[in-house]
């Protein structure tokens, strides 16, 4: 995800990582956050800043992360890029990890 103001941020793997390294929680605990939609102000700061990092391996600091929430429309903005973010981190990690997976076997059938 490319912001207005040239940043990129990319949620994966390793955003989750960087996430669950830096806050002392599990992945089993951020999943639980996102699938509830209950997002704090620095967990959102939080998640913000890991994207960053793993899309550039640079830290954005959460003081000018929340300068971007601000010129954005604030925490209570109901479109733009904020919720943008959002909506990118939920479809990229509830919904591909509710979809079926299918298995192949290796046996051969007889």
């Amino acid at each position: 995800m490319i912001l207005k103001n040239g940043k990129s941020l990319r949620w994966g793997t390793y955003a989750m990582y960087v996430y669950c390294d830096r806050n002392n929680c599990d992945l089993e605990g951020l999943l639980g956050q996102l699938s509830s939609m209950q997002f704090n102000i620095k967990t959102l700061g939080l998640m913000i800043q890991a994207a960053h990092y793993a899309a550039n391996k640079t830290e954005w600091e959460l003081e000018s992360i929340f300068d971007w929430v601000d010129e954005n429309g604030g925490v209570f903005a109901k479109e733009g890029e904020l919720i943008d973010f959002a909506n990118y981190v939920v479809n990229n990690t509830i919904v591909k990890q509710s979809e079926p997976v299918a298995i192949e076997s290796d046996e051969k059938k007889s």
